[in-house]
């Protein structure tokens, strides 16, 4: 395997303060700030893609636990400036969509300001903030995150359609800056 090459997997403990540096490095107005100890606390939601042992791709899978059905949210998608462009943000968000259907979740969320169209590729469709359970929506107004679209993914899709999902191609004209 070339020096280069990247390797996506899922994070641990080592990965904190690499995670925090990459997230550093996101303009702040298209990111919720995490902290260290949020990031080290949800540690294990976190899929990441490292290139020669620097982390530059991250996203996190985290779980609705008040829901009626089991759901939750793909956040924190963050690619470095330097490394974007290259599928790395697609290759994850691919990973947390299995990893969710794995778990047997019926829906997956996820909130962006700029995103709408890459997700879309992904299967997402877009929804009324209003629509969001309301654990999550309690939880938007604390982050004070101004996100402008809400988008949900139904996971227990038909076989043909999962496979044109893990189809999209990592080029994807419709690519935010930050995957």
């Amino acid at each position: 395997m070339n020096a280069s090459t990247p390797v996506s997997r899922p994070a641990g403990s080592a990965d904190i303060d690499r995670i925090a540096l990459l997230l550093d490095s996101i303009e702040p107005e298209r990111l919720l700030r995490r902290t260290r100890l949020q990031i080290q606390s949800d540690i294990d939601q976190y899929q990441v893609c490292e290139v020669d042992g620097r982390v530059v791709s991250c996203t996190a899978l985290s779980p609705y636990r008040r829901c009626t059905s089991p759901s939750g949210e793909i956040a924190c998608v963050a690619t470095h400036p330097d490394f974007r462009g290259r599928g790395l943000a697609a290759d994850l968000i691919r990973r947390q969509i299995e990893r969710a259907r794995g778990r047997g979740w019926a829906v997956l969320y996820v909130l962006t300001r700029s995103a709408a169209d890459w997700f879309a590729a992904f299967g997402f469709e877009s929804i009324e903030l209003s629509a969001l359970p309301a654990e999550r929506r309690r939880r938007l107004q604390s982050d004070s995150l101004r996100c402008s679209q809400a988008l949900q993914l139904r996971l227990n899709l038909a076989v043909s359609e999962r496979q044109a999902v893990s189809e999209v191609q990592p080029g994807f004209p419709g690519r935010p800056a930050s995957a």
